[in-house]
């Protein structure tokens, strides 16, 4: 039987940086009452972690927790999760959650003194650290994520397998944005980077070119954070392979823009090869509110992933169901496949988007074997794990990662299904 893709659905919402400002009203909910404060604060420190890993990576400032900000991610996160509807950044009802309409006024709510902010919004699909992987997938996300003005995180999670689920993170600033180091995604000399990726983001950033909900090669952006950048002027802007090949690409610039106007995209029309090193070259100018324009010139290369790996497994509960992702985004065929005792025990296959599902086995507790192959990769990789079984719930326990048929040195593309003759407007 042929359903909808198996995988859970991503849509992001952001709120870019705000001037901040009013009068704390007097702080009435407590956003941790009958959670399990233990849980949060491991969330809060593993989230915190592994973002500052990559910034810095990036060579930009790294984050510290800051309880106010903890307290406004998470009474947010209540407030989506109560009210089991997406409200995105705004709380346009009263109730017993509400702490402020907008970010702003939830930051204000509970007393935070900086003079800048932003939020993020995403579902939790398998853990915290896949969320935020998808957060940096998605190019204006990764750009306020990544703003190096940012000194501050706050984090906030629920969760109930099958049912709901809202991760809200908010970043804060003591100071205006002063600092105008250009950010470059993926950075200079990266490997590992993810193929492909499915634009379900909002806003969207193929609006202009009039797609949505579609698989395109892995986003790269660069952009600026300083309060006095005006515009970012894009003259020239290409991704190449190590061949001198021009990869057919969206480039999605200021002149592309209605609101966010300090960066420039590069979206290729389609998956990236594996073990592929690619270079970036852009080319423009800052246009300043104050002061003289500045010329940009940056380039810098990236390799993408050598081989096929799984990077996260899960259970739905609900649905008797394993769910996954892998290290090179979100591929639009792909086998995963469960075995048992060394018998079939649950398959997913998506061809083109479209995913087959045996699963009628009931998972229980005990060891499995997983396996992942795609026709852009020439590896299997194959993971070991443990279920366990804790208060009626399973959960996953990694055991080893095994790698069989190794990709050989040479990039390749998928040989079946035939892409280049996908019809995909082009930018005009």
């Amino acid at each position: 039987m042929i359903k909808r893709a198996f995988m859970f659905t991503l849509v992001l919402l952001l709120v870019f940086t705000s001037n901040l400002g009013g009068v704390l009203a007097g702080s009435t909910v407590n956003p941790y009452q009958n959670k399990k404060l233990q849980e949060l604060t491991s969330g809060q420190e593993e989230t915190l972690i592994q973002l500052n890993e990559i910034r810095n990576s990036l060579g930009i400032q790294t984050l510290t927790l800051n309880d106010l900000l903890n307290k406004t991610a998470q009474s947010h996160s209540n407030y989506q999760y109560e009210l089991n509807q997406n409200t995105g950044h705004v709380q346009p009802f009263h109730n017993s959650f509400f702490t402020g309409t907008s970010f702003y006024d939830r930051f204000n709510y509970y007393g935070y003194a900086g003079v800048k902010g932003g939020e993020v919004i995403a579902p939790i699909n398998i853990n915290l650290s896949d969320s935020l992987e998808k957060l940096i997938d998605a190019p204006y996300h990764r750009m306020g994520i990544l703003n190096p003005n940012h000194t501050e995180l706050g984090v906030g999670f629920n969760r109930v397998d099958g049912v709901r689920s809202a991760l809200v993170m908010t970043m804060g600033a003591n100071e205006t944005y002063l600092d105008s180091t250009v950010v470059k995604y993926p950075y200079n000399n990266q490997q590992n980077v993810k193929i492909s990726w499915f634009n379900n983001e909002r806003p969207n950033p193929l609006e202009s070119i009039g797609l949505n909900r579609v698989h395109v090669g892995y986003p790269i952006t660069l952009s600026f954070g300083d309060a006095n950048l005006e515009e970012l002027i894009t003259n020239h802007a290409s991704l190449r392979d190590s061949g001198g090949i021009e990869v057919d690409s969206y480039i999605v610039k200021s002149t592309n823009e209605t609101t966010f106007k300090r960066h420039v995209m590069i979206i290729p029309k389609t998956e990236l090869k594996s073990n592929e090193t690619y270079t970036v070259n852009v080319v423009g100018e800052r246009k300043l509110f104050d002061g003289p324009r500045e010329p940009v010139n940056e380039t810098w290369s990236f390799t993408t992933a050598r081989q096929l790996e799984l990077s996260q497994i899960g259970i739905r509960n609900d649905l008797n169901m394993f769910t996954f992702s892998v290290n090179a985004g979100d591929l639009r065929n792909l086998n995963f496949n469960v075995f048992r005792n060394g018998q079939l025990f649950h398959s997913y296959r998506t061809i083109n988007e479209r995913t087959s599902q045996f699963r009628s086995n009931r998972i229980v507790a005990g060891e499995y074997e997983v396996r992942v192959d795609s026709p852009y990769f020439s590896n299997i990789g194959i993971q070991n794990i443990e279920v366990i079984e804790e208060n009626g719930v399973l959960n996953i326990k990694n055991k080893q990662q095994n790698d069989t048929n190794p990709s050989p040195a040479e990039p390749i593309q998928p040989t079946e299904p035939d892409y280049s003759q996908r019809n995909v407007p082009s930018v005009t």
